[in-house]
């Protein structure tokens, strides 16, 4: 879980998003770009207190599907 290229998984996810989004790109990318930000930065989270062993693997997972 601790080598997730998060720059690379944000790319990604936004180029998933622009592909549905087609005809509205232009103004539903400020918000998808916030939303996958703020998704990265959660995943970075509940790596650190996972690595930190603040949180067990069981609450990673219950976390990540929030």
């Amino acid at each position: 879980m601790a080598n997730i290229n998060f720059s690379k998984l944000i790319g990604n996810m936004l180029e998933a998003s622009k592909d549905k989004l087609k005809k509205h790109w232009d103004e539903a990318q400020p918000y998808a770009e916030k939303e996958m930000k703020s998704f990265a930065e959660n995943i970075k989270l509940i790596v650190k207190l996972k690595l930190e062993g603040k949180i067990t693997e069981e609450q990673a997972k219950l976390y990540m599907d929030i």
